[in-house]
Protein backbone atom coordinates (compact mmCIF):
# COMPACT_ATOMS: atom_id res chain seq x y z
CA UNK A 1 0.00 0.00 0.00
CA UNK A 2 2.55 2.54 1.47
CA UNK A 3 5.58 2.57 -1.37
CA UNK A 4 7.78 4.68 0.41
CA UNK A 5 9.87 4.37 3.65
CA UNK A 6 7.77 6.99 5.18
CA UNK A 7 3.66 7.58 6.18
CA UNK A 8 2.33 10.86 6.37
CA UNK A 9 -0.63 12.36 8.01
CA UNK A 10 -1.54 13.74 4.25
CA UNK A 11 -1.65 9.91 3.30
CA UNK A 12 -3.99 8.46 6.05
CA UNK A 13 -6.44 11.37 5.42
CA UNK A 14 -6.30 10.47 1.55
CA UNK A 15 -7.65 6.90 2.82
CA UNK A 16 -10.60 8.38 4.95
CA UNK A 17 -11.22 10.67 1.91
CA UNK A 18 -11.79 7.88 -0.81
CA UNK A 19 -13.33 5.67 1.83
CA UNK A 20 -10.60 3.04 0.96
CA UNK A 21 -11.74 -0.45 1.50
CA UNK A 22 -10.45 -3.42 3.96
CA UNK A 23 -9.36 -6.55 2.26
CA UNK A 24 -7.27 -9.72 2.68
CA UNK A 25 -4.20 -7.43 3.15
CA UNK A 26 -5.36 -4.10 4.62
CA UNK A 27 -7.03 -3.95 8.32
CA UNK A 28 -8.24 -0.76 9.88
CA UNK A 29 -8.13 -0.84 13.50
CA UNK A 30 -9.95 1.17 16.52
CA UNK A 31 -7.24 3.36 18.10
CA UNK A 32 -9.09 2.30 21.59
CA UNK A 33 -7.67 -1.13 20.31
CA UNK A 34 -4.08 -0.54 21.27
CA UNK A 35 -4.49 -0.59 25.01
CA UNK A 36 -1.04 -1.44 26.63
CA UNK A 37 -3.10 -2.06 29.97
CA UNK A 38 -5.62 -4.64 28.35
CA UNK A 39 -3.84 -8.33 27.93
CA UNK A 40 -6.74 -9.29 26.01
CA UNK A 41 -6.52 -6.66 23.32
CA UNK A 42 -2.87 -6.95 23.59
CA UNK A 43 -2.57 -10.48 23.12
CA UNK A 44 -5.25 -9.52 19.70
CA UNK A 45 -2.19 -7.25 18.40
CA UNK A 46 0.00 -10.58 17.36
CA UNK A 47 -2.85 -12.45 16.16
CA UNK A 48 -3.24 -9.77 13.96
CA UNK A 49 0.47 -9.24 12.79
CA UNK A 50 1.39 -13.24 12.35
CA UNK A 51 -2.02 -13.98 10.49
CA UNK A 52 -0.95 -11.65 8.24
CA UNK A 53 2.41 -12.64 8.24
CA UNK A 54 1.29 -16.21 7.40
CA UNK A 55 -0.70 -15.21 4.45
CA UNK A 56 0.39 -12.50 2.47
CA UNK A 57 1.15 -9.62 4.34
CA UNK A 58 -0.36 -6.79 4.15
CA UNK A 59 -1.27 -3.33 6.57
CA UNK A 60 -2.68 -3.24 9.78
CA UNK A 61 -4.07 0.59 10.27
CA UNK A 62 -4.64 1.28 14.48
CA UNK A 63 -6.49 4.84 14.84
CA UNK A 64 -9.24 4.75 11.88
CA UNK A 65 -12.57 3.47 12.46
CA UNK A 66 -14.39 2.11 9.84
CA UNK A 67 -18.18 1.65 8.71
CA UNK A 68 -19.44 -1.44 6.71
CA UNK A 69 -15.52 -2.14 6.07
CA UNK A 70 -14.58 1.00 4.66
CA UNK A 71 -12.84 3.76 6.21
CA UNK A 72 -15.11 6.70 7.50
CA UNK A 73 -12.77 8.81 10.25
CA UNK A 74 -10.41 8.52 12.59
CA UNK A 75 -10.01 7.10 16.40
CA UNK A 76 -6.73 8.01 17.54
CA UNK A 77 -4.07 6.73 19.27
CA UNK A 78 -2.92 8.11 22.43
CA UNK A 79 1.15 8.16 21.73
CA UNK A 80 1.88 8.71 25.16
CA UNK A 81 0.91 5.19 26.20
CA UNK A 82 1.62 3.32 23.07
CA UNK A 83 5.21 4.10 21.06
CA UNK A 84 6.37 2.07 18.27
CA UNK A 85 9.24 0.66 19.99
CA UNK A 86 6.64 -1.05 22.19
CA UNK A 87 4.97 -2.42 19.43
CA UNK A 88 8.28 -3.81 17.93
CA UNK A 89 8.66 -5.48 21.23
CA UNK A 90 5.25 -6.99 21.40
CA UNK A 91 5.88 -8.57 17.79
CA UNK A 92 9.16 -9.79 18.75
CA UNK A 93 9.06 -11.73 22.02
CA UNK A 94 5.22 -13.09 21.44
CA UNK A 95 5.57 -14.13 17.93
CA UNK A 96 7.96 -17.10 17.09
CA UNK A 97 10.13 -16.19 14.36
CA UNK A 98 10.98 -12.60 14.08
CA UNK A 99 9.39 -11.01 11.30
CA UNK A 100 11.72 -9.56 8.39
CA UNK A 101 11.04 -6.63 7.15
CA UNK A 102 8.33 -5.77 9.48
CA UNK A 103 7.52 -1.55 9.47
CA UNK A 104 5.73 0.62 12.11
CA UNK A 105 5.17 3.74 11.41
CA UNK A 106 3.57 6.28 14.12
CA UNK A 107 1.91 9.57 12.71
CA UNK A 108 1.34 12.03 15.17
CA UNK A 109 -1.62 14.29 13.52
CA UNK A 110 -0.22 17.93 13.85
CA UNK A 111 2.24 16.97 16.09
CA UNK A 112 0.30 16.11 18.84
CA UNK A 113 1.06 12.62 20.21
CA UNK A 114 -2.52 12.37 21.46
CA UNK A 115 -3.93 12.21 17.94
CA UNK A 116 -1.74 9.24 16.71
CA UNK A 117 -2.53 6.65 14.18
CA UNK A 118 0.10 3.56 14.18
CA UNK A 119 0.90 1.70 10.35
CA UNK A 120 2.03 -2.13 10.33
CA UNK A 121 3.35 -2.85 7.69
CA UNK A 122 3.75 -6.77 7.44
CA UNK A 123 5.71 -8.54 4.92
CA UNK A 124 4.80 -11.56 3.46
CA UNK A 125 7.63 -13.74 5.35
CA UNK A 126 9.56 -15.53 4.11
CA UNK A 127 9.80 -17.59 7.22
CA UNK A 128 6.71 -18.56 7.76
CA UNK A 129 4.72 -20.02 9.49
CA UNK A 130 4.88 -17.96 12.64
CA UNK A 131 3.49 -19.18 15.76
CA UNK A 132 1.81 -16.82 18.13
CA UNK A 133 2.49 -16.70 22.06
CA UNK A 134 -0.56 -19.05 22.65
CA UNK A 135 1.51 -21.64 20.57
CA UNK A 136 -1.33 -21.63 17.84
CA UNK A 137 -0.29 -20.22 13.97
CA UNK A 138 -3.00 -17.76 12.23
CA UNK A 139 -4.10 -17.27 8.60
CA UNK A 140 -5.81 -14.47 6.91
CA UNK A 141 -9.06 -15.33 4.96
CA UNK A 142 -12.19 -13.14 4.53
CA UNK A 143 -10.83 -10.38 6.79
CA UNK A 144 -10.72 -12.75 9.62
CA UNK A 145 -7.95 -14.47 11.41
CA UNK A 146 -8.21 -18.22 11.72
CA UNK A 147 -6.07 -20.81 13.72
CA UNK A 148 -4.45 -22.72 10.43
CA UNK A 149 -4.96 -26.47 10.27
CA UNK A 150 -2.44 -28.71 10.66
CA UNK A 151 -1.77 -29.67 7.02
CA UNK A 152 -1.86 -25.79 6.29
CA UNK A 153 0.66 -25.51 8.99
CA UNK A 154 2.73 -28.58 7.24
CA UNK A 155 2.13 -26.84 3.61
CA UNK A 156 3.72 -23.60 4.94
CA UNK A 157 6.97 -25.07 6.53
CA UNK A 158 7.32 -26.81 3.12
CA UNK A 159 7.26 -23.82 1.07
CA UNK A 160 9.38 -21.82 3.14
CA UNK A 161 12.83 -24.77 2.22
CA UNK A 162 13.69 -22.29 -0.90
CA UNK A 163 15.88 -19.59 0.13
CA UNK A 164 15.12 -15.62 0.40
CA UNK A 165 17.38 -12.80 -0.85
CA UNK A 166 17.07 -9.13 -0.13
CA UNK A 167 18.61 -6.17 -1.11
CA UNK A 168 21.09 -4.85 1.69
CA UNK A 169 21.68 -1.56 0.47
CA UNK A 170 25.16 0.51 -1.36
CA UNK A 171 28.07 1.13 0.50
CA UNK A 172 31.00 3.23 -0.83
CA UNK A 173 28.66 6.33 -1.89
CA UNK A 174 30.91 8.86 -0.92
CA UNK A 175 32.74 10.02 -3.97
CA UNK A 176 36.56 10.76 -4.57
CA UNK A 177 37.63 14.25 -6.39
CA UNK A 178 40.19 15.43 -8.84
CA UNK A 179 40.35 19.23 -8.69
CA UNK A 180 41.29 21.39 -11.01
CA UNK A 181 41.48 25.17 -9.82
CA UNK A 182 39.93 25.09 -7.10
CA UNK A 183 37.20 23.26 -8.62
CA UNK A 184 36.08 19.36 -9.40
CA UNK A 185 36.87 18.48 -12.33
CA UNK A 186 35.71 15.23 -12.05
CA UNK A 187 33.84 13.72 -9.22
CA UNK A 188 34.44 9.36 -9.43
CA UNK A 189 32.51 6.99 -6.76
CA UNK A 190 33.31 2.91 -6.59
CA UNK A 191 30.05 1.46 -5.14
CA UNK A 192 29.26 -1.76 -3.97
CA UNK A 193 26.00 -3.16 -3.76
CA UNK A 194 25.34 -5.66 -1.12
CA UNK A 195 23.00 -8.56 -0.75
CA UNK A 196 21.78 -10.94 2.07
CA UNK A 197 20.48 -14.51 2.12
CA UNK A 198 17.71 -13.92 5.30
CA UNK A 199 16.16 -17.36 4.81
CA UNK A 200 17.66 -20.66 6.64
CA UNK A 201 18.67 -22.22 3.50
CA UNK A 202 21.19 -21.38 1.00
CA UNK A 203 20.87 -20.44 -2.32
CA UNK A 204 23.44 -21.70 -4.77
CA UNK A 205 22.46 -19.89 -7.84
CA UNK A 206 21.86 -16.41 -8.30
CA UNK A 207 23.13 -13.26 -10.81
CA UNK A 208 22.66 -9.97 -9.71
CA UNK A 209 21.58 -7.45 -13.17
CA UNK A 210 22.54 -3.74 -13.02
CA UNK A 211 21.37 -0.91 -15.33
CA UNK A 212 23.71 2.34 -16.03
CA UNK A 213 23.69 5.12 -17.42
CA UNK A 214 26.19 5.17 -20.24
CA UNK A 215 27.31 9.02 -20.05
CA UNK A 216 28.36 7.62 -16.64
CA UNK A 217 29.64 4.50 -16.56
CA UNK A 218 33.65 4.42 -16.38
CA UNK A 219 34.93 1.56 -18.80
CA UNK A 220 38.19 2.00 -17.32
CA UNK A 221 36.82 0.13 -14.23
CA UNK A 222 37.42 -3.04 -16.32
CA UNK A 223 35.65 -5.73 -13.50
CA UNK A 224 32.22 -4.85 -15.00
CA UNK A 225 33.45 -5.12 -19.39
CA UNK A 226 33.26 -8.86 -18.81
CA UNK A 227 29.46 -9.15 -18.22
CA UNK A 228 27.82 -6.71 -20.18
CA UNK A 229 24.86 -7.78 -21.76
CA UNK A 230 23.35 -5.33 -23.63
CA UNK A 231 22.13 -1.76 -24.30
CA UNK A 232 19.04 -1.03 -23.11
CA UNK A 233 17.93 3.06 -24.51
CA UNK A 234 21.03 5.29 -22.73
CA UNK A 235 21.90 2.86 -20.09
CA UNK A 236 24.37 0.13 -20.31
CA UNK A 237 23.33 -3.45 -18.56
CA UNK A 238 25.32 -5.76 -17.12
CA UNK A 239 24.32 -9.28 -15.20
CA UNK A 240 26.96 -10.87 -13.02
CA UNK A 241 26.72 -14.21 -11.69
CA UNK A 242 27.41 -15.72 -8.30
CA UNK A 243 30.55 -17.29 -7.45
CA UNK A 244 29.79 -19.10 -5.00
CA UNK A 245 26.69 -20.42 -2.65
CA UNK A 246 25.06 -17.53 -0.14
CA UNK A 247 25.07 -19.36 3.49
CA UNK A 248 22.02 -18.41 5.77
CA UNK A 249 22.34 -14.79 7.03
CA UNK A 250 25.29 -14.55 4.99
CA UNK A 251 25.97 -10.67 3.52
CA UNK A 252 27.86 -10.35 -0.11
CA UNK A 253 28.98 -8.07 -2.48
CA UNK A 254 26.63 -8.79 -5.50
CA UNK A 255 28.56 -6.08 -8.15
CA UNK A 256 30.62 -3.27 -7.91
CA UNK A 257 31.39 -0.45 -10.59
CA UNK A 258 33.01 2.86 -10.84
CA UNK A 259 31.02 6.13 -11.91
CA UNK A 260 32.36 9.09 -13.05
CA UNK A 261 30.36 12.89 -13.03
CA UNK A 262 31.82 15.78 -14.78
CA UNK A 263 29.93 19.11 -15.77
CA UNK A 264 29.13 17.41 -18.88
CA UNK A 265 27.43 15.07 -18.04
CA UNK A 266 26.12 16.03 -14.88
CA UNK A 267 22.27 16.34 -16.05
CA UNK A 268 22.39 12.50 -16.51
CA UNK A 269 23.45 12.17 -12.87
CA UNK A 270 20.78 15.05 -11.56
CA UNK A 271 18.08 13.25 -13.39
CA UNK A 272 18.71 9.60 -13.82
CA UNK A 273 18.47 6.08 -11.75
CA UNK A 274 20.20 2.90 -11.89
CA UNK A 275 18.26 -0.13 -11.50
CA UNK A 276 19.26 -3.46 -9.87
CA UNK A 277 17.28 -6.42 -10.56
CA UNK A 278 18.11 -10.01 -8.56
CA UNK A 279 17.08 -12.97 -9.97
CA UNK A 280 17.42 -16.07 -7.39
CA UNK A 281 15.63 -19.56 -7.65
CA UNK A 282 12.20 -17.75 -5.27
CA UNK A 283 11.69 -14.83 -7.68
CA UNK A 284 13.15 -11.49 -8.76
CA UNK A 285 13.93 -8.65 -6.93
CA UNK A 286 14.14 -4.97 -8.21
CA UNK A 287 15.46 -1.86 -6.94
CA UNK A 288 16.13 1.46 -8.17
CA UNK A 289 18.36 4.73 -6.86
CA UNK A 290 18.18 8.09 -7.76
CA UNK A 291 21.92 8.84 -8.34
CA UNK A 292 22.02 12.60 -7.35
CA UNK A 293 20.13 11.68 -3.89
CA UNK A 294 22.21 8.37 -3.41
CA UNK A 295 26.01 9.22 -4.27
CA UNK A 296 27.62 12.28 -2.48
CA UNK A 297 30.42 14.29 -1.76
CA UNK A 298 31.03 14.65 2.22
CA UNK A 299 27.40 13.90 2.68
CA UNK A 300 26.40 16.28 0.58
CA UNK A 301 24.56 16.77 -2.51
CA UNK A 302 26.45 17.61 -6.08
CA UNK A 303 25.86 21.06 -7.67
CA UNK A 304 26.61 21.64 -11.05
CA UNK A 305 28.09 24.81 -10.05
CA UNK A 306 30.49 22.62 -8.31
CA UNK A 307 32.22 21.62 -11.52
CA UNK A 308 34.51 23.36 -13.54
CA UNK A 309 35.72 22.56 -17.19
CA UNK A 310 36.59 18.65 -17.19
CA UNK A 311 39.73 17.60 -17.53
CA UNK A 312 40.11 15.06 -20.45
CA UNK A 313 41.34 11.76 -19.43
CA UNK A 314 42.97 9.80 -22.61
CA UNK A 315 43.15 6.89 -20.77
CA UNK A 316 38.81 7.03 -20.43
CA UNK A 317 38.29 8.59 -23.80
CA UNK A 318 36.89 5.10 -25.27
CA UNK A 319 34.35 5.32 -22.29
CA UNK A 320 30.71 4.01 -23.22
CA UNK A 321 31.89 2.34 -26.16
CA UNK A 322 31.22 -1.28 -24.34
CA UNK A 323 29.58 -3.38 -26.24
CA UNK A 324 29.65 -1.37 -29.18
Amino acid sequence: MFLKDSVEQKDLEKLVEIRAEESLSLEFVNGSELNPASESKTGRITILISAFANTAGGTIIYGIETRKKRASGFSFVNGNEVSKEWLEQLASSRITKNIPGLKIHSVAFDNDPLKSVFVIIVPDSPLAPHMNHDYRFYKRSGFKEHIMEEHEVRMKYLQTNVAEIEFFGVINTNGIPLMNDGKLSSMSFYPKFLIRNISKNIEHSYKTEISVPADLYDSSFTYLQEYFVRHDGNHNVFSVPNRSPLFQEEMATALELKLTVNKNNFEVFENEEIHVKIFYSNGIKSHSFNLRETFRYKNKNLNIDDFGLAVIDKTSETNNTTGS
